[in-house]
């Protein structure tokens, strides 16, 4: 199948900013930071961008969460130099120098594999699935911006050996991905190998509890389940759904969701959609969309297109797997497949939409490749690719690039002072008093403690941050710019994300000091 790309509408790029990244993670030990920008005389394409990487969640980094609420990155390593242990590493997003990059809080040894997180309770507890370990493992992340304590591990074994066929080699259980429910109640593990769906209950302290009434949901031995998403009607219906890719069997299967007053789940399967793949596929990656009419699906090695080479420059064409969008009926919660489309290229690995809905950032596996695709919010269809960019892997071969998540422009009066976490805690870093200065008149100006780190030399004026402060109220209240107040205070990042509570930032320098 040829495919030709179409371009989106000035319209569905509007909500683009000069601040919209895309991170994106490689099995080569690099998260790299991509800006995506309007391409200049090119309508409707995009401008993908690599200003900087780090190394800091190596070995072999699988899976990015974003928290924007608190300007913190979170990575899962898969460890695969390490049978037992990988790692778990958090990042601030603001820079160090208000630039953009990363800067790497903390770093936890973990079970090994993680290959997907998710942060619940609040936002003070993330639980990680560990492939590669057969386990989960639940940190807190509540003490302050980047902290990462375990407070659980589980684990799970088969009571029989299972072994690969034809071999002597064993097969252990293989968490894939961790479910919130729509309650917030439940936890949902899909186990590829032992194709189960552990089902938890979450207790009020976020950890997670076994009941002997709850029954895990089984699927057909070998159909592989590997990520599932939560669904609920709405229009004033109360039912909830649960479809979950199947790897291996390449299908979609769909269940009916039912709460019963034991405070158990139980499970009414109501469709398995076949996908129109070769058996050499396998499904990846399912994500909602943003208006709650649609699933979208990715396959690999089904490499069921020819397209245009993304790289303008390149006249050669290439093959592509596949993208699958269905509609989701709102009085039965049926599956309709409206429509395939190209990935991009090769292993659509993982995949996130854009607050809007309106593009696709996808993680190409194969190609090493990053592709944004367009969708057109209205019909449901995705449109054409808007941008392309290859990803370094420091030259280590195809299968690098594993996962892309956006972080789009936000309320930079947010971040660790002003967003949801409080301010009260900042980090337990301390920092020496600095030498006192000299105003603009000849009178020494002595800097108050504690400050933030990198402020500029030449302040003379302060203002001690509380909890409810932002970066922008407080240059208000000073009457200077905020493009000043981040030159004079770069470690606050860009977006105000490292703004401690209870240290002062510069309001204000030398003769010219403002207010």
């Amino acid at each position: 199948m040829r495919f030709q790309t179409r371009l989106l509408s000035a319209l569905a790029l509007s909500t683009l900013s000069q601040a919209t990244k895309i991170y994106v993670s490689s099995y080569s030990g690099n998260i790299t930071i991509v800006t995506v920008a309007p391409k200049e005389g090119e309508k409707g394409n995009l401008t993908l961008t690599a200003i900087s990487s780090t190394d800091g969640c190596a070995s072999n980094p699988s899976w990015l969460e974003l928290d924007q609420k608190t300007s913190t990155l979170y990575c899962a390593d898969e460890g695969f130099p390490n049978p037992t242990n990988a790692t778990f590493s958090s990042f601030g997003t603001g820079g160090a120098a208000g630039n953009g990059s990363l800067v790497r809080f903390n770093k936890i040894t973990t079970l090994n594999g993680g290959v997907y997180s998710k942060i619940y309770g609040n936002g003070s507890v993330l639980a990680l699935a560990n492939y590669g370990g057969s386990g989960i493992t639940i940190i807190d992340i509540s003490k302050q911006q980047g902290s990462l304590d375990i407070v659980q591990e589980i684990t799970f074994t088969f009571q029989t050996p299972i072994y690969k066929p034809g071999t002597n080699d064993t097969i252990n259980p293989h968490i894939h991905q961790t479910i919130i429910d729509l309650t917030k109640t439940f936890l949902l593990a899909p186990d590829l190998s032992a194709d189960l769906i552990h089902v938890f209950s979450i207790s009020p302290s976020y950890t997670l509890q076994r009941l002997s009434t709850q029954v895990d949901l089984s699927v057909k031995r070998g159909h592989g389940p590997r990520h599932g998403v939560s669904y609920q009607l709405g229009h004033g219906s109360n039912k909830t759904y649960l479809y979950v890719v199947m790897e291996t069997a390449n299908m979609v299967h769909g269940y009916e969701v039912f709460y019963n007053a034991n405070k158990t789940l139980t499970f009414n399967e109501l469709q398995d959609l076949q996908l129109p793949v070769p058996s050499t596929a396998a499904a990846a990656e399912i994500r909602l969309t943003p208006d709650n009419k649609y699933l979208i699906i990715s396959s690999r090695n089904d490499t069921s297109f020819t397209i245009p080479h993304p790289d303008p420059q390149n006249t050669t064409h290439i093959p592509s797997d596949s993208m699958f969008t269905f509609l989701i009926s709102p009085s039965s919660g049926q599956l309709c497949q409206v429509q395939r489309f190209p990935a991009g290229g090769l292993l659509p690995r993982q995949f996130e939409i854009n607050k809007a809905g309106t593009m696709l950032a996808v993680a190409l596996n194969g190609d090493n490749r990053l592709v944004v695709i367009g969708r057109d919010v209205a019909s449901g269809d995705l449109t054409g690719i808007l941008g392309s960019l290859e990803i370094d892997v420091e030259g280590k071969g195809p299968g690098m690039v594993t996962c892309a998540v956006w972080d789009e422009d936000h309320d930079h009066q947010g971040g660790w002072a002003g967003g949801n976490l409080s301010a009260a805690n900042p980090s337990k870093t301390s920092w020496p008093s600095r030498t006192a200065l000299s105003s603009a008149t000849g009178a020494p100006v002595s800097t108050p403690t504690p400050f933030q780190p990198g402020m500029i030399g030449n302040c003379s004026k302060f203002h001690l941050v509380v909890e409810s402060d932002t970066c922008s109220s407080i240059a208000t209240a000073a009457g200077i710019a905020l493009s000043d107040f981040y030159a004079w205070n770069p470690a606050v990042g860009s977006s105000c994300a490292t703004m401690l509570a209870k240290n002062n930032v510069c309001v204000g320098v030398g003769a010219g000091a403002r207010g």
